[in-house]
């Protein structure tokens, strides 16, 4: 009995970590407005679509004043790992990546370059955003609204604010605030 639960059990961790794995790229940052809270983001791609090795790998490029960069995006096992000083530094440059108008993301397949989408990429410092949504919360608490209205404008003006994020991210912050 004991040996089906846990094999049942494990069975649904499976399900769960195989769902948190993007297949599409594009549809998970979108083609406008995507910002990471905090300095870095670690997206899990699907190993089958996305094989990640030093043949296979996302580069990020994009132009700022007169550099033209392609950053090659760093990875462990199947999971790219975006962080902004290392977007920021480019042959010993500092290029203010919120001053990028768009960066074009590209899958590096062997000898090919395969095209996924463009976005304007964005960092908001996690302090900043609590501090915004503390006033948010307060705001709709001293309006007498629920938890759940709170949580819900609190999305409203990230999207307004900033585009596209981390889901996971942005509910964990917003439930530390909504309370």
């Amino acid at each position: 009995m004991i040996k089906k639960i846990f094999t049942i059990l494990f069975f649904f961790v499976y399900l769960y970590c195989q769902a948190q794995e993007i297949d599409n790229l594009k549809d998970y940052l979108g083609n406008d407005r995507f910002t990471i809270i905090g300095n870095e983001l670690s997206i899990k791609v699907n190993a089958q679509k996305y094989p990640l090795n030093n043949a296979q790998y996302f580069i990020f490029a994009y132009d700022y004043k007169t550099i033209s960069a392609a950053k090659k995006v760093g990875f462990e096992a199947h999971t790219i790992r975006i962080k902004k000083r290392e977007l920021e530094a480019y042959k010993g440059q500092h290029i203010p990546i919120d001053s990028v108008d768009y960066i074009k993301i590209y899958y590096q397949n062997g000898h090919k370059a395969e095209y996924q989408t463009r976005i304007k990429l964005n960092f908001v410092e996690k302090e900043k955003l609590s501090d915004d949504f503390a006033l948010i919360n307060l705001i709709y608490t001293n309006n007498n609204e629920s938890k759940e209205e709170k949580a819900k404008a609190m999305r409203e003006y990230f999207a307004d604010m900033y585009g596209r994020t981390e889901r996971d991210a942005l509910d964990s912050l917003i439930k530390t605030i909504v309370q």
